[in-house]
């Protein structure tokens, strides 16, 4: 058995063997990367190996199919796991979890996804917004938008602070909880995966338990089985029960003595074990890695973990062997290690022959500069990785140039003791040689990202080895290799002679031995031959590289067609460009191509024959196009191909009859071409397309088309009103892309995109509800309050009004010029008891502009030519101004006063309208909130519109409270009684709208007339708290019983005096059901049922008739049983039952039947009124049939 540290050697080794012709190899473990090798792997021969007995390949098959199904499920069950989840799906999704653990916040989600009086909330794009986006928004961190505001406010204190805090759980939190929810909501996929797993295990173990004795056999016919130190340590069971008996570990000096213990086999009941054990390596190189710095030998605390056993066997003078001749690095590469190392070293004779590096002055240079590392700092400890930015720029460069001396990319690596330079290195090959790629080791790898790569660096790729790639290694993962030429990062550069890594002689010794005809270290000569700890390692080796001149400031270049130039030194990364672009000089190539002219390149020592060369040619093309019938020359460049002709020719007359101005000789070349190119005609024409009749401009060459494309909009009307602005000949769907503008019931234009019939949604502008004293800052549609600061409407004639701001003001308006005088002197031109304008609206001193203004609207008066002393100006909040009659007439101020010539007199009470609409300017239509003239009739206006809102707020809790009656559970109480509280409450503000409030500012004046709350409402709210006392019902005695009846009674009695006939109904059958259920189909409950169906002539909905004659039917029923079990007696001896509840049953359509004698079933029979199978055998009911409800409650009443 042949062990090896790395995959790499282990492969090398191999192929060395079969090289031999070799061919009883196998190979254990997998990371193989050798074609040659690829097919010895243990498990590709034990794909060819067949021989299994009939009844183990019949397991085998089984087992599989077995796994195969397994593997199947358990990717079933990964695939569950990985869905995303949402509030609905899938199993429910969240929704289902929180309905069982927090149902408060369970009810707040499900509460908008029901539409509150004909509306819907809307987010962006019209879209709207449901159960679903608002978890969403939560589950993404957000804030608690307004919307969900009136949904938390009816609730009661708990609720309301458990819902708040809800949405008050930062971001990580909601993730982890979403998280927990997600692993309840799947707890049985995450038991069956772990059962699943377990058992997909014990089948792999099966299968692998078949398939050890092949293995076995495999390895027993095999003369050479090769591992890696993990492999053989994976792979120890079945390789100790072959037992190698002799054990040969390559680059032994590398491996820790443990795994070489590991791998050696004791004898057993198998075999004899291992006889011999062969070590080959070298000592004096780089020891084993240990992950502590403590347990090495250089820590000096005496663990020495990282001694191999090569090493101490060595040290122990135990007998060895030493190989003498080298057959790998040219002669002069060979003294340095030889001076230090190896003093008995012997070159073979091979080693001489090797040519001189090409383009390079000397095979072997060290390039010295005084550029400073990066990386650490003088405290940092010497493990710290370092990077020097010039050296990796210089290493680059240097490959650059030996690639365009003819090497391939697999004769050069770039070496550096450090992983960071690794790293720096590829970075700038990757920056700098886009079309070369970087090769390095797994185990570089592994240290670059697990140590190194950060932040934005972890994204940076590393390329395997491809085509075109360039080894770049750390010297300790290069132990063992070679490669022909070896450019050398030395790193270290610093003034205080710190050189880390390279004070070791071991490590030196591998990196002055990896090279095999060229050398190329890059290093600071000071820094090195200065170090305390190392400068006796490097001071001979630069001694003598200075003695032969190979100690260089520059790069020594040579040209290899014009070596007699002499070599020119290269100092900087950015100096190679210019001394030799192309490996060469600077001199031009001047070759003649095979298209006859010269090469435009400089000197260049690759691709001499010039067989790639030519798509540099930047002459003009002086060849004929194909096509051309004319003969003319190519206009191209000479690299380019031909292709069409692109002469310019004189102008022609197309098929269509219009004129092409300066065509392509390729376009007009034959008859077919011009026919072709007067498809395409350019001249721009207006047609009228026939598919949708519309007459505008587009190409000639598209009215000759089949069907040809109309380039204007569709502008078909649509319901909206608008035009749709989609391309005609793109439009598959209508579409609407302007603002709906709808004048809403505050006065407000709807801002949303155009919607078509769907009623706009709440208002988003910010509410106008203002008054001297205060501003609303809610939003519109938000609910507001009025104003109960004192009335400021006061002047010297009329008095002052005596009620509150935000009320209907009672004071008759004042018709007098106000005799107050302006900041300019002169008298104010507004009315008596209004408050006085800016000097800006004086009609002596403002612009002209001013008083060119129309300010009566029905004379059309200039503010010039008007008599203000007679008809005085108001000025509204938006700042025009108009005479007070245009005013009055505008607002209409016959609906709130009594008017007897011209005078007001007296006040009328204003009749409450829906439809009344704002009061808005007359020039630019803005809502008029307040003016003190029209106190009266703009607060009756703001009431009005504060109670719709009010009843909107009514309708929202309404419909959620409905919801979380219909998915509350009968044994659910507390939420019952939440639901209970909230109804009470929504019934008390019912009666403390905003008109009550100031009412109740006004000191209960009678004057402000307080409106009754919608009837509607009111049944609504009735009907679902009698609902709720009906859930919460356990025994007639029950208060919750009274309390249901007396709730849908009074809910009957607002129906009847307001004419509300299909709720009357609703409430009436809600009112039986209850006494059914808790009393029994009583006879007087048939004439509750009777008024619903003789007032059917109003009810429009079926379902409730055909509901209340269900019922009717079921109470006359319910009679007919009672009177047949009050018959059943005892008769002639026997006892018939009558009043044995646990005899009767119901059929599968719930006709009640009888069982004599015991009660149990015995035989089975027809349904006498249905005809389905009742009754059973051996005491045992049938399962479509049970026990009947309905004589249980018909005995319990009586």
């Amino acid at each position: 058995m042949c062990i090896c540290y790395t995959n790499h050697a282990l492969d090398q080794f191999l192929e060395n063997l079969h090289d031999q012709g070799e061919r009883k190899i196998v190979r254990v473990g997998g990371r193989c990367k050798s074609d040659k090798i690829k097919c010895y792997n243990l498990k590709e021969l034990s794909r060819q190996k067949t021989e299994f007995s009939a009844e183990a390949r019949k397991r085998k098959k089984s087992v599989i199919e077995k796994l195969k199904e397994c593997d199947a499920e358990i990717k079933r069950l990964t695939e569950q796991l990985s869905q995303p989840i949402s509030w609905q799906k899938p199993r429910g999704g969240i929704s289902s979890v929180l309905e069982i653990e927090n149902p408060i916040v369970y009810y707040h989600i499900m509460s908008l996804d029901s539409l509150i009086d004909g509306f819907e909330i809307v987010g962006k794009k019209n879209k709207r917004i449901d159960s679903e986006s608002l978890f969403q928004h939560w589950a993404k961190g957000g804030r608690c938008p307004d919307y969900v505001m009136p949904y938390i406010e009816v609730e009661d204190a708990n609720s309301t602070a458990e819902i708040l805090g809800f949405w008050s759980i930062d971001k990580d939190e909601r993730r982890c909880l979403v998280e927990r929810w997600r692993k309840t909501l799947f707890e049985d996929t995450y038991q069956s995966l772990h059962e699943e797993i377990s058992a997909f295990e014990a089948l792999c173990s099966e299968r692998d338990s078949i398939n050890r004795e092949r293995d076995l056999q495999i390895l027993r016919d095999a003369k050479v089985i090769g591992a890696t130190t993990c492999g053989a340590a994976k792979y120890r069971d079945i390789l100790f029960e072959n037992g190698p008996s002799v054990v040969i570990v390559e680059e032994a000096g590398e491996v820790l003595e443990p795994h070489i213990v590991t791998a050696l086999c004791e004898a057993n009941a198998y075999t004899e074990g291992t006889k011999h054990l062969i070590l080959i390596g070298d000592h004096l190189q780089l020891r084993p890695k240990v992950e502590s710095f403590k347990l090495s030998a250089a820590s000096r605390m005496g663990y020495n973990f990282d001694y191999s056993m090569f090493e101490r066997l060595i040290k122990s003078e135990f007998p060895s062997a030493m190989l003498q001749v080298q057959h790998r690095m040219r002669p002069y590469i060979s003294d340095f290690i030889r001076s230090q190392t190896y003093p008995s070293l012997i070159d073979h004779p091979s080693t001489h022959d090797f040519q001189d590096v090409k383009g390079v002055e000397k095979n072997v240079v060290f390039l010295d500069h005084d550029n400073p590392e990066q990386g650490g700092d003088a405290d940092s400890i010497e493990t710290k990785t370092k990077a020097n930015a010039y050296e990796a720029q210089m290493c680059i460069e240097i490959v650059r140039y030996l690639l365009l001396q003819g090497y391939k990319h697999e004769q050069i690596t770039v070496l550096t003791p450090y992983v960071g330079q690794v790293l720096k290195i590829i970075q700038v090959l990757k920056a700098s040689m886009h079309d070369v790629n970087a090769y390095i080791s797994e185990l570089d790898q592994e240290v670059i990202q697990s140590d190194l790569l950060e932040g934005d660096d972890a994204n940076f790729v590393l390329e395997a080895n491809e085509p075109k790639s360039i080894r770049c290694s750390s010297i300790d993962n290069f132990q063992g290799e070679e490669s022909d030429i070896v450019v050398m990062s030395l790193v270290r550069s610093n003034k205080r002679g710190t050189i880390g890594f390279l004070k070791e002689a071991q490590r030196v010794n591998v990196l002055l031995s990896r090279a095999k005809i060229g050398l190329y270290m890059v290093g600071n000569r000071k820094t090195l031959c200065q170090s305390p700890a190392g400068g006796h390692i490097w001071n001979p080796i630069l001694n003598k590289l200075e003695r032969d001149g190979c100690v260089l400031k520059g790069f020594p270049v040579v040209c290899q067609l014009h070596p007699t130039d002499g070599a020119i030194h290269i100092p900087r990364p950015e100096e190679f460009k210019k001394c030799c672009p192309n490996g060469g000089c600077t001199r031009p190539c001047n070759s003649r191509l095979s298209c006859g002219h010269s090469c435009p390149m400089a000197c260049h020592p690759t691709d001499k024959e010039h067989r790639n060369t030519h798509r540099f040619c930047v002459e003009h093309c002086r060849r004929i196009p194909s096509e051309c019938p004319f003969n003319h020359p190519c206009t191209k460049l000479c690299n380019e191909k031909c292709g069409k002709c692109e002469t310019t020719v004189q102008s022609i007359t197309l098929l269509c009859g219009h004129i092409l101005e300066n065509p392509k000789c390729h376009e007009v070349r034959n008859d077919e071409a011009i026919t072709e190119r007067s498809k395409r005609c350019p001249e721009r024409i207006i047609h009228t397309f026939k598919g949708c009749g519309h007459t505008c401009r587009t190409t000639c060459g598209n009215t000759q088309t089949e069907h040809p494309i109309c380039p204007g909009k569709c502008d078909v009307a649509m319901d909206c009103g608008h035009l749709c602005v989609n391309k005609c000949a793109a439009c598959k769907k209508h579409a609407c892309n302007k603002k709906c503008e709808r004048l809403l019931l505050c006065g407000h234009s709807c801002n949303n995109v155009c919607h078509g019939e769907t009623p706009c949604p709440p208002c988003s502008h910010a509410c106008e509800n203002t008054c001297v004293h205060s501003k609303c800052t809610k939003k519109c549609s938000k609910q507001c309050t009025s104003c109960t600061h004192d009335c400021e409407w006061e002047c010297e004639h009329q008095g002052r009004c005596s009620l509150v701001c935000g009320a209907p003001c009672l004071r008759l308006p004042c018709n007098k010029r106000c005799n107050k005088l302006l900041l300019c002197g002169h008298q104010c031109p507004s009315v008596c008891g209004e408050i006085c304008p800016t000097k800006d609206y004086c009609q002596i001193c403002c612009t002209n502009e001013k008083l060119d203004h129309i300010v009566d609207m029905i004379e059309f008066v200039p503010y010039k030519d008007c008599n203000i002393d007679r008809d005085p100006i108001l000025i509204l909040p938006c700042g025009h101004f108009y005479t007070m009659t245009t005013l009055d007439g505008v607002f209409d101020m016959s609906q709130a006063y009594v008017i007897s010539d011209e005078e007001y007199t007296g006040i009328k009470t204003i009749t409450r309208n829906d439809n009344i609409k704002p009061k808005c300017c007359p020039d630019c239509r803005t809502v008029v909130h307040s003016v003190a003239r029209y106190g009266r009739l703009l607060s009756f206006l703001r009431l009005q519109f504060l109670e719709r809102k009010h009843i909107m707020e009514i309708g929202r809790s309404l419909k959620a409270c409905a919801y979380k009656l219909s998915k509350v559970t009968s044994k659910d109480r507390k939420n019952f009684i939440r639901i209970e509280e909230t109804l009470l409450k929504i019934l008390k503000a019912m009666k403390e709208g905003p008109t009550q409030k100031v009412f109740e500012a006004c000191g209960g004046n009678e004057q402000v007339h307080v409106p009754c709350p919608p009837s509607k409402s009111v049944i609504q709210a009735l009907q679902l708290l009698g609902q709720t006392y009906a859930s919460l019902i356990e025994k007639v005695a029950d208060k919750y019983y009274q309390q249901s009846l007396s709730v849908f009674k009074e809910a009957i009695s607002i129906c009847d005096d307001t004419s509300s006939y299909r709720l009357g109904a609703e409430a009436r059958i809600s009112l039986v059901k209850v006494q059914i259920a808790w009393i029994g189909p009583e006879e007087h409950l048939v004439n509750l049922l009777d008024e619903v169906l003789t007032r059917s002539v109003y009810i429009s909905f079926e379902e409730i008739i055909e509901e209340a004659m269900k019922l009717k039917e079921h109470i006359k029923a319910g009679n007919n049983i009672k009177n047949v079990i009050e018959a059943m007696h005892v008769h002639d001896g026997y006892n018939y039952g009558g009043s044995w509840t646990d005899h009767w049953y119901e059929c599968p359509n719930g006709h009640p039947y009888f069982i004599g004698n015991c009660g149990g079933a015995m035989q089975t029979a027809k349904c006498m009124d249905c005809g389905e199978e009742i009754g059973g055998g051996n005491h045992h009911l049938l399962p479509t049939n049970k026990q009947s409800d309905i004589i249980r409650k018909v005995l319990d009443r009586s």
